[in-house]
């Protein structure tokens, strides 16, 4: 069955552009502007996958909520950076970040999703499982519970567009929101720390909309990672030690 993918840019040659690039015989491709209406969306296309260009505002987190589809950036910022919302040069740079968008859907379209949420049933009783503790190939990344909630976020969002007021939401829980760039200072910190780790993992900031994070380094065609549950061996008095349950 093939996919079902919608491209939403104000441009209209980047909208030609990009759907004769991520035209392939597994997918049916539609291209439209975002007139600021997602319930018209709804009625007019029936998406898998959601792709974002330039559009007026940070309809993102809208767009997810209404057609249900995951929202990808069509451009990766350190790929290709638009620098003016129309009238786009459909030149060389553009069509390597077109090239990158190809494989980026079909990384996601393969890709098993991050589960939302994960508990353990133990008798009557079910114990949720929270993830705010974080290592990296073995190691603690010493993530604060901010930083932690952040990158819980991107992760469950992998490759998504994650607008700042999601991640603002998950932070403050409906509490008064700092008007500080609190989030672009963790996020800072988050990036530094993942690179200390000399990792292929990046959290680019998608202008104008948000924040991404990627699993890999630009045009790479690995798999993204499946997610998968682990035991901690009960007999383990040192670092953690992870047996698969399956």
């Amino acid at each position: 069955m093939s996919k079902r993918i919608l491209i939403l840019d104000d441009d209209a040659g980047v909208r030609a552009a990009a759907m004769r690039g991520l035209e392939s015989p597994s997918c049916e491709v539609s291209a439209a502007a975002y007139a600021g209406d997602p319930d018209a969306l709804t009625r007019q296309y029936d998406a898998d996958l959601v792709v974002l260009g330039a559009t007026s505002g940070d309809p993102s987190s809208l767009l997810r909520q209404t057609l249900g589809a995951p929202v990808l950036p069509l451009f990766r910022p350190s790929v290709y950076q638009r620098s003016r919302m129309v009238g786009v040069d459909l030149g060389p740079n553009l069509l390597l970040g077109l090239s990158d968008c190809r494989i980026r859907v079909g990384q996601h379209l393969e890709a098993r999703a991050m589960p939302a949420e994960m508990a353990v049933r133990w008798g009557d009783f079910t114990l949720k499982l929270e993830a705010g503790a974080f290592a990296f190939r073995g190691e603690g990344l010493g993530l604060t519970k901010v930083q932690g909630a952040i990158l819980s976020l991107l992760m469950l969002y992998s490759g998504e567009i994650v607008g700042t007021d999601v991640i603002e939401d998950a932070i403050f829980c409906g509490k008064p929101k700092s008007h500080t760039n609190f989030i672009s200072v963790h996020i800072s910190r988050l990036r530094a720390k993942l690179r200390e780790k000399r990792g292929d993992i990046f959290i680019e900031n998608v202008r104008g909309s948000g924040y991404a994070l990627f699993w890999n380094r630009s045009f790479s065609s690995r798999c993204l990672p499946t997610p998968e549950l682990f035991i901690v061996a009960a007999n383990d008095r040192g670092p953690a030690v992870l047996s698969s349950r399956g």
